[in-house]
C-alpha cells in the first residue's frame, strides 16, 4: 500500500538487478540447452529429444523501469509486481510436443531424468563441484529397457540417490545393493491391528 514515491527507489534497483538476472538466465539457458542435447544424444542413441522453451526477455534497466512504471497502478492494486524475471514461464517438449498436453507418464519420467542429468552436468561445470542426483521412484513408470538406459547415463562415480518401492526391480537393473559403493535403506511400514 506504499505511495508511488516510496516505490521508485525499489523499482530502480529491481530494474537494475532484474535486467542482470535475465541476462544470466539466458546465458545459463544456452549452456543448459547444450547439456540437455548431450543427455538426449547419450540416452537411447538420440531417439528422444527433450527441450525447454525458456528464452526470457533481456531488457536494459531503462526499458525494464518503463514497464514497471506502466504496470504500477495495477501492481499496487493486486499487491505484487507483474513484470520481471519472476514471471517467466517455461514449457517442456518431448519430441517437439508439449509434454503437459501430450506426454505419457513414461515420457514425463524420461524428460525429468534427462533434465536432472543436464542440471547435474551444468552445475558440475559452473561450480567445479560434483552435486548429488536424486531420482525419486525412478522405475515406477519406465519399462526395463528405458530404466537401463537411464542408469547407463549416470557416471559410475556420481553419487545418486534413487528411491524405489520394489527392491527386485532395482536388482534386476544390475544394481548390487551389497556393493561397497552402494547402500540401501529399507523402510518398512508396520500396521497395527
Amino acid at each position: 500500500r506504499a505511495n508511488k514515491n516510496e516505490l521508485s527507489p525499489w523499482e530502480i534497483k529491481l530494474a537494475e538487478f532484474g535486467s542482470d538476472l535475465w541476462k544470466e538466465k539466458n546465458r545459463l539457458g544456452e549452456l543448459f540447452d547444450q547439456k540437455l542435447k548431450e543427455a538426449c544424444k547419450n540416452y537411447n542413441k538420440g531417439d528422444v529429444l527433450v527441450s525447454l522453451n525458456h528464452k526470457t526477455k533481456e531488457e536494459d534497466p531503462s526499458a525494464f523501469l518503463s514497464a514497471l512504471e506502466k504496470n504500477k497502478e495495477r501492481d499496487r492494486a493486486i499487491g505484487y509486481t507483474t513484470y520481471g524475471p519472476h514471471t517467466d514461464r517455461h514449457a517442456v517438449f518431448f519430441n517437439n510436443q508439449n509434454i503437459r498436453s501430450f506426454g505419457s507418464q513414461g515420457e514425463h519420467k524420461i524428460s525429468l531424468v534427462l533434465i536432472k542429468i543436464a542440471e547435474y552436468e551444468l552445475i558440475k561445470k559452473e561450480t567445479q563441484t560434483t552435486p548429488t542426483i536424486l531420482l525419486d521412484d525412478l522405475f515406477a513408470t519406465l519399462d526395463f529397457e528405458r530404466g537401463d538406459a537411464v542408469l547407463e547415463l549416470l557416471e559410475k562415480n556420481t553419487q545418486t540417490i534413487i528411491t524405489n518401492t520394489d527392491l527386485v526391480d532395482i536388482e534386476s537393473h544390475g544394481i548390487n545393493l551389497d556393493g561397497t559403493n552402494n547402500k540401501s535403506i529399507h523402510l518398512v511400514r508396520e500396521c497395527k491391528n
